[in-house]
C-alpha cells in the first residue's frame, strides 16, 4: 500500500526491485556487475598510460608550447591523475598533479 499523495514503493514493494533498478536482479548480482564494470575501466587505463605518458615525453621537456599542445599536456596530466586515483595509487596521481599544477610555469 501505497502513501497517500507520494509514489515512492513500500518496503514489501522495493524488495522486488534490486538497486539498479531491474526486477529480478540481486544486490549481489549488482554489484558483481559494478566490480566487473570497474575492473574492465582499469583495463582501458592501463591501455591508455603510455599514450599519455608518451605526450609528457613529446611536449613536457620542450619549453615554451603552443597553446593547443599545452591544452594537450595538460589534458594528459589530467587524465593521468584520474587513472592513477581511480588505481588508489596516490605517489603517482601525485607525481601528475603536481606536473599538471605547473605547466604554465614551465611551458
Amino acid at each position: 500500500m501505497k502513501a497517500k499523495g507520494r509514489n515512492y514503493p513500500t518496503t514489501k514493494e522495493s524488495s522486488k526491485v534490486s538497486p539498479a533498478g531491474t526486477p529480478g536482479l540481486t544486490t549481489l548480482k549488482v554489484r558483481s556487475s559494478a566490480l566487473e564494470i570497474k575492473a574492465e575501466a582499469i583495463k582501458k587505463f592501463d591501455e591508455a598510460i603510455p599514450y599519455f605518458e608518451k605526450i609528457d615525453q613529446l611536449l613536457g621537456k620542450q619549453g615554451e608550447l603552443k597553446r593547443a599542445d599545452k591544452s594537450a599536456l595538460k589534458d594528459a596530466y589530467d587524465l593521468l591523475v584520474t587513472i592513477y586515483e581511480q588505481k588508489k595509487d596516490k605517489d603517482k596521481a601525485a607525481a601528475w598533479t603536481d606536473k599538471y599544477n605547473n605547466v604554465e610555469k614551465v611551458h
